[in-house]
This record gives structure tokens, sequence and C-alpha cells, in this order.
């Protein structure tokens, strides 16, 4: 779905066709709409990315701006352990504090590969797809409708509509993590 399209149906659950004296901007519903890809991003960690670091003699790195979550780090074709920050120094391996990679023992002059989940980028031409599963692409419209339902004061409305994107996050992050749906085993005794 492209901006407009999203924006579209989402004037349309809001009972709002006339842009002309509108309740919520464009701007807004925009702004709500990619504060849910974000969110979706976070909690599900669907989008993966990597990124090639050159070596310093620092031994410390810049995390990419669209950073969520690091999945593996590989230093000159091995996978390097990830170690807790109170082991720097001691253990070989990398640690992340704040919005940096900090490397343990490890001397390199090699290719440094961080492989990481990172968050979508922002939707902003009305042209622009939002970049998600198809199957999962009507989830960021009842976190939008949450947001304008808050706007307009009406709280019931807008818990049934976060209350309604938090459940299809939850199933997305199931697929995406692999989780087992413990609702759908059967027992054999």
């Amino acid at each position: 779905m492209t901006l407009q399209e999203y924006i579209d149906q989402v004037r349309r659950v809001l009972d709002e066709y006339g842009t002309d004296i509108s309740f919520w901007t464009d701007e807004e519903l925009t702004h709500w709409l990619n504060e849910g890809l974000k969110e979706v991003s976070k909690i599900t960690k669907f989008s993966t990315e990597r990124v090639y670091i050159e070596p310093t003699d620092e031994n410390e790195y810049p995390l990419p701006n669209d950073f969520i979550d690091y999945y593996r780090v590989k230093i000159d074709g091995d996978f390097v352990d990830s170690i807790s920050i109170d082991e720097d120094g001691e253990e070989e391996g990398f640690y992340i504090w704040g919005e940096n990679l900090f490397l343990s023992n490890v001397d390199t002059d090699g290719k440094i590969t961080l492989f990481y989940y990172n968050v979508v980028q922002p939707m902003e031409n009305t042209l622009d797809e939002a970049d998600i599963p198809q199957q999962y692409e009507e989830i960021i419209i009842p976190f939008c409708l949450y947001r304008a339902f808050m706007k307009d004061q009406k709280s019931d409305m807008a818990q049934l509509n976060q209350t309604e994107f938090y459940e299809r996050v939850k199933v997305m992050k199931r697929k995406f993590n692999r989780e087992p749906n413990y609702t759908s085993w059967k027992v054999i005794r």
C-alpha cells in the first residue's frame, strides 16, 4: 500500500471524506503511520540489514542510525561472541553500549560485518510504500487510528485500536521469531 492509500483507508474508518475541513491533517496521519512502522520494527525485528565497518585503533564503532538490536558480528570471516561489559579487556568478543559497538581483545585489520535488526524507512511521499511484508501491510492502521482517537479524546475507541495493533504485532512477532503458537499444540496422551 502507498502512503496515500493508508491515509485514505484511515480517513474512511474515521468517516472523514472531505479533507478541506479535516480534524486530522495528512501530516499527522503520516507521522502516526510512520510511528506505527517504527513500533512494528522494534517489536517484531522483521527487517534485517548488514553493514561493513572499517577497523580503527580504538575498537569503538558507531552503530547505524536505523539500528534496533544486533544479530551477529563477524570479524575477518569468523563470528565473534557477545560479552558482558564487565568482561571488557578480559574476554574476547564485542559488546554494545549506548550507540557504539566495542571490541574487546580482538586485534584486527580486516573487515567487521555487523548483522542487525533495523527500523524500516519512513514513508514521506504519497507514492511511498511501507517496507513491510505484504501479509502484514495493514498492521499499522490500528496504530494510526489509536493515535487519531486519542487526539479526539475518544479513549474507548483508542484503547480498542491499541489492543488490536498489539495483538497483530504479537502474531507477526511470533512468525518472525519462529516462536510456536502454544494454543495450536495438540495434546497427545
